[in-house]
């Protein structure tokens, strides 16, 4: 007859063998950090074309949100411990600031300049979709029913809105192309949440995101160029400087750590 009882160093095996559940307090933690990024993401929408062509260029924008990200993650990291980089790192951080992260920003800044803000938005709901797909292509993962279903129904929200933009005149030409712009958008940030999997877990969020932002400020800077004689700079008015500084603040900086912060 076998003997039932294990030994100390078995049950610590089974334990470690099991997979950890997050306690339930890092739980809602990292769903309220969810939440939080995805409405400031959501009202940074509004926002942004609220300053289009106003006072600011699509390009004007998107250079202040990534190289003003990119300062204020540098600043961050001064009153925080960041790591070394792993060698085998570098090139996915390279890779997800110059064309995830600055790819996403100006495509999705330029979309607003031509699509009704509604339109992007629902198009926005599309990264997880791009997600999925990239997962199945590149790292051979086998996605569950849901999220098979989940590929059926945002396929047909996109196609739905894409049709609908196509048939609405000469509007709707310029709001076809908007679409198209985000959805580009779209895949860009798919691309960097997919490459920026691994790093996310590995280091802390300043750590990863001061070198992300820095990728995507290099060539943000050439889209500075008359950034001088933009109407935002020759206004007394406070309104649009608080619309750029809750940009850059919230959607920016804030949202991104807490998006790097829940992995």
């Amino acid at each position: 007859m076998e003997n039932s009882q294990q030994s100390p160093g078995q049950d610590a095996a089974n334990h470690a063998a099991q997979p950890q559940r997050p306690s339930t307090g890092k739980f809602i933690a990292g769903n309220t950090c969810i939440l939080v990024a995805s409405i400031f993401w959501g009202v940074n929408v509004s926002v942004t074309k609220a300053l289009i062509p106003e006072w600011m260029t699509s390009e004007s924008i998107t250079a202040v949100r990534l190289v003003g990200g990119c300062v204020l993650f540098w600043i961050a990291s001064l009153f925080m411990h960041c790591g070394k980089i792993n060698r085998g790192d570098w090139k996915k951080l390279l890779l997800g600031g110059f064309i995830g992260l600055f790819g996403f920003i100006y495509l999705f800044v330029m979309s607003l300049r031509y699509a009704n803000p509604i339109d992007v938005s629902i198009i926005m709901t599309l990264p997880p979709l791009f997600v999925i797909l990239m997962g199945v292509m590149f790292l051979h993962r086998r996605p569950s029913g849901l999220e098979y279903a989940g590929i059926v129904v945002s396929f047909a929200g996109a196609a739905v809105v894409i049709l609908a933009a196509g048939g609405s005149g000469d509007a709707g030409k310029d709001n076809l192309i908007g679409i198209t712009l985000a959805i580009l958008s779209c895949i860009c940030y798919a691309f960097y949440l997919v490459i920026l999997e691994g790093p996310s877990k590995t280091y802390r969020p300043v750590t990863m995101l001061r070198w992300v932002f820095l990728f995507a400020g290099l060539p943000a800077l050439v889209l500075l160029a008359g950034f001088d004689k933009l109407p935002l700079m020759h206004t007394s008015e406070a309104v649009p400087w608080i619309e750029i500084s809750f940009i850059l603040l919230c959607p920016t900086f804030i949202a991104y750590f807490f998006g790097a912060a829940c992995n």
